[in-house]
């Protein structure tokens, strides 16, 4: 059952002075460094996000305006066996696989922010919304690992509309090949994490140094305090859990040589979205059934880059910059008739 999807409004604006220095307005300006060094320095101001509102999804993706799937948290007894979940529960018998040719993009929130614009209006103000972007807390995880992210890339397409910045994500060439080609253990191992979060009602996923900032950045963004991490044994079954304070986690690795720190993971972010501001400056006005202009950022390790032998340095290691979009974009941009009456 999906868990229910929260709507987050983040009190502090975007900030539009990123810890680089670059401001002109020359072609190096469409790129931004990405190396962590260049963000190492004090946490930036970031004023612990409000709820505005929520939807959910039902187990057939269809939306709901309202918290009908939110649960309760339900952890087992402390003492005792462990909980002995059992996590491939189902995924032989009962399991109904997404059609993973849909690409729903910001549908959802879109939807929401459709029915609910009166709270995502500041009183005064022209534009539909006030909020600076709307994306999901996902898209946002990504860049924030980005500086200290080794194998897996990303591919945003960004849209302004009236003064609002929509992000939202396209799939990378090698994802599509990790998706075509990934084994079956890997399926069932995906459907394990969500079998978890059934088990404790809670937005977690099923303890390396990378696992760890995952969760660090995907929980302190929308403000969770608590992670609950679940331990299987090889053949499928939750044999211990343990809770990690969010504000806490980077103590866990705090001594580990080149660990990541939370401070460049925000700082980036800053930059990021400072960085996006720049470079995407067309309004969007566009009619029903128009295309619009998107801009395309890939992260500096997605293999959608040009190839290059063993051993040398990618064209663009140490930056993001624009990128031709791909074809057949799918559904990516918002669809701004529904919000200009």
């Amino acid at each position: 059952m999906e868990p229910v999807k929260r709507v987050w409004e983040d009190a502090a604006n975007a900030p539009t002075d990123p810890p680089t220095k670059r401001q002109s307005q020359d072609p190096a300006a469409l790129h931004l460094a990405v190396s962590p060094s260049l963000y190492d320095a004090p946490f930036p101001f970031y004023r612990r996000p409000a709820e505005v509102g929520c939807f959910s999804l039902d187990g057939q993706r269809c939306y709901h305006g309202d918290a009908r799937q939110l649960r309760y948290y339900n952890p087992p007894p402390t003492e005792g066996p462990s909980p002995c979940f059992d996590l491939r529960d189902g995924y032989r018998d009962r399991y109904v696989r997404c059609d993973g040719s849909i690409r729903e993009g910001l549908d959802h929130l879109l939807k929401w922010v459709e029915g609910n614009r009166d709270r995502l209006r500041t009183e005064g103000e022209e534009r539909p919304i006030s909020a600076d972007f709307v994306t999901w807390r996902g898209h946002l995880t990504k860049v924030l690992t980005t500086p200290y992210e080794k194998q897996e890339g990303w591919l945003l397409g960004v849209s302004r509309f009236r003064g609002t910045f929509y992000i939202s994500e396209f799939e990378t060439p090698a994802a599509q090949r990790r998706k075509e080609t990934q084994p079956e253990i890997l399926k069932e191992l995906t459907y394990m994490g969500y079998k978890f979060e059934q088990y404790m009602c809670a937005g977690v996923s099923l303890c390396s140094r990378h696992k760890l900032i995952k969760w660090w950045a995907q929980s302190f963004l929308p403000g969770v305090s608590r992670i609950v991490a679940g331990y299987r044994s090889p053949d499928g079954t939750v044999v211990g859990l343990e809770t990690f304070e969010t504000m806490k986690i980077f103590q866990l690795i705090r001594g580990d040589e080149g660990c990541w720190k939370p401070a460049v993971c925000m700082n980036f972010a800053q930059a990021f979205l400072a960085h996006i501001k720049k470079v995407v400056t067309k309004d969007d006005p566009r009619s029903p059934g128009s295309q619009p202009p998107l801009l395309s950022l890939t992260s500096p390790h997605s293999p959608a880059r040009e190839p290059r032998s063993p051993g040398s340095q990618p064209p663009c290691s140490h930056s993001l910059a624009p990128t031709p979009l791909p074809e057949n974009p799918g559904v990516l941009a918002p669809s701004p008739p529904a919000l200009t009456h």
